[in-house]
């Protein structure tokens, strides 16, 4: 009889875990639309008068900065390279 109601007592516990869950979930998924908040967080970001503007965006840079820009890159990747390989053992 002991283990009937241990059973018993296990079964209903289990299924009230199973049922708050349940509504925890739906409630979150309903609380949250993904999509609508994203449409907020855009309609604030326009809103603000001290957000960059893309009007500068869409030109492109002078090939001669370019060219400039990517040796200085490849050059800091070199020296980290170098930094994080540390000197050459010898023996």
């Amino acid at each position: 009889m002991g283990r009937l109601l241990t059973w018993l007592a296990g079964a209903l516990g289990a299924a009230g875990a199973v049922i708050l869950l349940r509504r925890r979930r739906r409630r979150t998924q309903e609380d949250s639309d993904p999509a609508e908040e994203l449409r907020r967080r855009l309609d604030e970001s326009r809103s603000r008068p001290d957000a960059p503007s893309s009007a500068g965006a869409e030109t492109e840079p002078d090939a001669g900065d370019a060219e400039a820009h990517r040796r200085a890159v490849h050059e800091r990747g070199r020296s980290a390279l170098d930094e994080m390989a540390g000197p050459p053992d010898e023996g």
